[in-house]
């Protein structure tokens, strides 16, 4: 796991992480989906827009987590 994936871990301690504390197991299988995301958009090509390559991820994205990705996909 990286660096931010650690602080959101810590984050989430103290319940400052997403709209509320979470279980240890739900945050770790959330920082491995996180990792996940990561090393797709790792191999991702570069003459494709984030939104067309990655909207079945963010399709299936609950509605709170939405606003935190507007910069990759516009509408709903």
């Amino acid at each position: 796991m990286n660096k931010k994936e650690w602080r959101d871990y810590g984050m989430n301690i103290f319940g400052l992480y997403g709209d509320k504390q979470l279980p240890h197991s739900e945050m770790i299988a959330d920082m491995e989906r996180d990792k996940q995301a990561n090393e797709t958009g790792i191999g991702c090509p570069t003459d494709q827009p984030c939104e067309k390559r990655c909207s079945p991820y963010l399709d299936n994205l609950p509605p709170s987590r939405r606003p935190y990705m507007q910069e990759y996909k516009q509408e709903w």
